[in-house]
């Protein structure tokens, strides 16, 4: 789990939540498992989601600042020294995988953007912890509520680094898993399975 950090920039409650896409896929009446189950059970989807999220950490993170003049790239910045050490104890590779394997996973990947002891620092959130709040078609969250060990807690929209697939178009700024995708896939290899678990009892009967 990640660390979630009480800073003095303050967390507080809040309320006004928004209907999100479901965290569950629906394959058949008696499965409908959630996103991670079919990451932590289907070995293709977790042999693809590692492989992807492992390669893209790997690549070189610049960052950079849009002006009027266009794009300029960031450098000695405090938030390209956070992009390189994002947490004490925690290595950039680390944050990284388990902010694209969310992003993969459920279509949503979260950073929470905190200044720790005078230093810029990068926390993952699990995307299941994180839900929008106050949010206008145009503008997006205004707020992000994070849940963790039975209590929430609210963050400024600017304190979250959001990485997100394409939404609805309810909530456009909230992705849909490309787990989705895989539901005709899921379905006809839970209904064989079932077969064939069916036929073999059949004939451990007769």
């Amino acid at each position: 789990m990640s660390p979630i950090v009480n800073s003095p920039s303050g967390l507080k409650s809040t309320s006004s939540s928004i209907r999100l896409p479901s965290q569950r896929l629906h394959i058949a009446d008696e499965w409908r498992p959630t996103f991670r189950d079919i990451w932590r059970t289907q070995r293709s989807v977790r042999t693809v989601v590692d492989r992807l999220a492992t390669d893209v950490a790997q690549l070189p993170w610049s960052c950079f600042q849009r002006s009027d003049e266009g794009m300029r790239r960031l450098r000695g910045h405090r938030l390209t020294d956070a992009i390189d050490r994002p947490y004490p104890g925690v290595s950039r590779m680390w944050m990284r995988r388990q902010w694209l394997t969310d992003f993969l996973v459920w279509g949503n990947g979260f950073l929470l953007i905190e200044e720790i002891d005078d230093r810029l620092c990068l926390i993952h959130v699990p995307a299941p912890l994180v839900t929008p709040k106050d949010a206008s078609l145009i503008a997006g969250p205004q707020r992000f509520t994070i849940a963790f060990e039975s209590r929430e807690y609210t963050v400024d929209a600017r304190q979250i680094v959001q990485l997100n697939e394409p939404g609805d178009d309810k909530t456009p700024w909230i992705g849909v898993s490309k787990l989705e995708a895989a539901r005709d896939i899921l379905a006809e290899d839970y209904q064989s399975v079932k077969a064939r678990t069916e036929l073999a009892s059949r004939g451990l009967r007769t």
